[in-house]
């Protein structure tokens, strides 16, 4: 790039209202200037909270010839005002006015040698002060004595011309020539961008003058340039110089006009002093703009000037849209309104994007870049917010997130979505809560690792799952810990639904597509809520040359066809059936409304070929089933549950929500969701199953006398079992009653 350097360029009330006086009134009576020909600024205006009775009472003490009172407060007022910075320009002013106000009162109390060393001390700070032409000839003769023992000259020369002087610690505006300055030692300081910073210390003859030079050296070229926009970072070798400000409108006019961009858009002069001889790199970085990039050659020591810059906007087009009804767009945590809708100017980069409902989410990740147009289709799924990571080695800096990775690696799932919010997002939500990393930690066998998972008591666990998931509006919520001594790439991830006191723990080796491939296969296990069902229970016997016969439902199908405990199933429509297995396929293979033809052989060998028409049959969860992820299922129910409406699956859904919520030790929730649940009495999953997990729920909540009324009317239905598969509720029933019994006859009192 080619560089153009630039060319030249009581006594309490007496002191109290002599302050005020000197703030209010002294003043507008001085006549002083600064140390050149420049006159002083004007002071600051603090009369305007100063009450006028106390104005009147110190313009008073002055002009009514009260000097005692006058020089009383005033000598309280000077060593004030004398203990302020010397760069405080308006400290400085008034302590000049209140020099003069006391030279004048102690000459009118015939002390001259105070007087005169008022003056002094006024001309110091204010060479060129001269009086009004009102004041007393007397006293402007000693005024003028006294320049003479106060006062001396510097024919000041600095180079270069533009730089920042200060003196004796004030901002010092200068000007080249013969210039008045008290008498005695100063010091001068010079700074220029470019230039080595000088400090000089010098004396000012009384009465005479000397000359000053000011020389600084010059140790480095300066770059200075304007941009649009205004707050962008500046870069020089990959080093950050800091960011430029935004000029003030009315000067940005012209160089608004030749960027053709808005006044507001424009920065300040931004200079870089201290670059060496060479070559070097300049970076301009916004986010939403492009970057700029300039090649700087300096060859001499000189102030360079570029062209004014412009960076331009680097956004993209995201539309996004979802088959949920109303569905909430999100990017980056910031709602952006309803599906469908269009995301215009989105900053170029990594972004999130979310489609959220109430049952479920859709996370897509993006990098755009400038000038893309992406679609985003998001069908929300029941969401595991995964927040931390435990297990890694204390002090790790810069390794990739492992939520991220196990998100990556479990982002086939059709089922459930698990995903990684924000690192901030994550912190900011645990710590609320005072949770550590480890709060989630739970091995394959669900117990928890570690003190900080082991010290959290299983409502506790409950009531965090619930407020959690309610804050970051999710269904339920993950944690990966990576084992001791494993590599950091084997994990266990615990899955815990909302509401729920215990984790589901599936293995993960975030890099082995196998390994995921597995861990999905697990997670999207669904559950068929109802079952075609021909009304019998079959069994495996040795030796069999089918499934046997066990039990019959009296009001099912298989009862209905002829069909006794202890015959054999030879075949179904035809095909050999060896197990109960094979049985089962033939059942659930079936077409909607199709008939089930089999063979069959009684006990004494009697072959008979009845024809069923298969009905569909509730199923529940076993809850002592080991290998059920019970918190998926969970999320899983309860998304059914929002489009089952008034259909024959929603009461199934409700009693499987019921019983996970049971499994993962919420038993007031789970009896609430029973509370809902209407089945009719007879055989298999149905009325009787409900009031026998009713009693379960009573019984965790040590309300037995409400345990024993469910379990009395569960021990009535004969035929109801508590999943597909039995038990018998009745047995299970009347086991619970016995024991109750027992139980009460063991704390019987005993007789005298």
């Amino acid at each position: 790039m080619r560089l153009v350097p630039l060319e030249g360029v009581h006594m309490l009330r007496i002191i109290r209202t002599a302050l005020v006086c000197l703030l209010a009134v002294l003043p507008a009576r001085a006549m002083a200037s600064g140390p050149t020909a420049q006159a002083a600024p004007p002071p600051p205006q603090t009369a305007a909270n100063v009450d006028e009775t106390i104005l009147q009472d110190a313009r008073r003490y002055f002009d009514s010839l009260d000097y005692e009172r006058a020089v009383a407060a005033l000598d309280i007022a000077i060593g004030v005002l004398q203990a302020r910075p010397a760069s405080d320009a308006a400290a400085r002013h008034l302590l000049v006015s209140a020099y003069e106000m006391r030279a004048r009162s102690r000459f009118g109390m015939g002390n001259q040698a105070g007087a005169s060393e008022d003056f002094q001390a006024l001309l110091r700070l204010a060479p060129q002060f001269r009086l009004s032409a009102k004041v007393s000839p007397r006293v402007v003769t000693l005024l003028e004595d006294m320049r003479k023992i106060a006062v001396g000259q510097i024919v000041l020369t600095v180079s270069p011309e533009d730089a920042a002087l200060q003196l004796d610690g004030a901002p010092w505006a200068f000007t080249q020539g013969t210039i008045p300055l008290g008498a005695g030692a100063h010091t001068i300081t010079a700074e220029r961008p470019g230039y080595r910073p000088l400090s000089l210390p010098f004396t000012v003859p009384a009465g005479a003058s000397q000359d000053l030079a000011v020389t600084l050296e010059r140790v480095s070229a300066s770059l200075s340039f304007v941009v649009s926009p205004a707050d962008v970072e500046v870069f020089v070798n990959g080093v950050s110089r800091g960011r430029t400000e935004p000029m003030p409108v009315q000067e940005a006019g012209e160089l608004a006009a030749q960027l053709k961009v808005p006044p507001t858009a424009v920065s300040k002069r931004f200079v870089i002093a201290d670059l060496p001889a060479g070559a070097h790199t300049l970076e301009l970085k916004r986010d939403c703009y492009t970057n700029v990039e300039r090649r700087i050659a300096i060859e001499k020591l000189l102030d360079y000037r570029l062209e004014p810059l412009k960076l331009e906007p680097a956004v993209a087009t995201v539309r996004v849209s979802s088959p949920a009804p109303g569905a909430a767009v999100f990017l980056d945590d910031t709602l952006k309104g309803s599906a469908p809708t269009s995301l215009t100017d989105v900053c170029e980069g990594p972004h999130v994007v979310e489609v959220r409902s109430p049952y479920g989410r859709f996370v897509k990740r993006l990098n755009l870049k400038a000038g893309d147009k992406a679609t985003v289709e998001g069908t929300p799924k029941p969401a595991f917010a995964i927040l931390s990571v435990s297990g890694l080695p204390e002090g790790l800096r810069g390794a990739a997130d492992v939520r991220l990775a196990a998100e990556r690696a479990l982002g086939g799932t059709s089922s459930v979505l698990l995903f990684a919010p924000s690192a901030e997002r994550s912190e900011q939500v645990l710590r609320s809560q005072g949770l550590g990393a480890g709060w989630l930690a739970f091995d394959k066998l669900k117990r928890p690792i570690g003190d900080v998972a082991s010290n959290i008591a299983p409502q506790a666990r409950q009531e965090l799952s619930a407020q959690i998931a309610k804050t970051l509006d999710v269904q339920g919520l993950a944690a990966v810990t990576v084992l001791p001594g494993a590599d950091r790439n084997d994990v266990l991830v615990s899955l815990l639904a909302s509401g729920s006191s215990e984790p589901d723990v599936i293995e993960l080796k975030v890099d082995s597509p196998e390994s995921a491939a597995r861990a999905q296969a697990q997670l999207d296990v669904a559950m068929q809520l109802l079952r075609p069902s021909i009304g019998l229970v079959a069994i495996d016997i040795l030796d069999s040359t089918g499934p046997v016969v066990a039990r019959v439902d009296k009001a099912g199908p298989a009862a209905a066809a002829g069909l006794s405990p202890g015959d054999t199933i030879v075949a179904a429509n035809g095909k050999p059936v060896p197990d109960v297995g094979a049985l089962t396929n033939a059942l659930t293979s079936l077409a909607p409304d199709a008939r089930l033809m089999l063979d069959t052989k009684d006990r004494a060998g009697l072959a008979k070929r009845p024809e069923l028409k298969p009905v569909l049959a509730a199923r529940a969860l076993a809850l002592t089933d080991q290998t059920v992820l019970f918190n998926k299922h969970l999320l899983d129910l309860r998304y059914r549950l929002a489009s089952a409406g008034s259909t024959p699956e929603e009461p199934v859904v409700r009693l499987n929500i019921a019983i996970a919520l049971m499994r993962l030790g919420n038993w007031t929730d789970a009896r609430a969701e029973l509370d809902k649940v209407r089945l009719p009495d007879g055989p298999g999953v149905s009325g009787g199953t409900i009031q026998y997990l009713v009693g379960l729920c009573y019984e965790a909540a040590g309300q037995f006398g409400e345990a024993e009324k469910a379990w009395a009317l569960a021990a009535q239905q004969k035929e109801a079992i508590l999943s597909e598969d039995g038990p018998l509720i009745t047995e299970m029933a009347a086991a619970k009653l016995d024991r109750l019994k027992k139980a009460r006859g063991s704390q019987s009192p005993r007789p005298n």
